[in-house]
């Protein structure tokens, strides 16, 4: 029986994700200019305790390697 639950890592990325998209929209509209500003700095803290480094961060590169709906190993400099 295989696990669909998702795990810590699982859950992690998928924050990380929905920051990223919200962050993205945000600019592209031009809306909330201190919203923005705040989830630059989430996506800053949690990219780093995943252990992307800065390069990563400042560029929004961020690269999951899954082995279906599970995260395995993410792609960090």
């Amino acid at each position: 029986m295989i696990d669909v639950r998702p795990t810590a890592l699982d859950r992690k990325w998928d924050e990380l994700m929905t920051l990223c998209s919200n962050e993205a929209e945000f600019k592209r509209d031009g809306r909330h200019p201190k919203l923005v500003k705040y989830l630059a700095a989430q996506i800053a803290q949690l990219a780093g305790e995943l252990g992307f480094g800065d390069d990563q961060i400042e560029q929004r590169e961020f690269r999951a390697v899954k082995d279906g709906q599970h995260v395995v190993r993410l792609l960090t400099r």
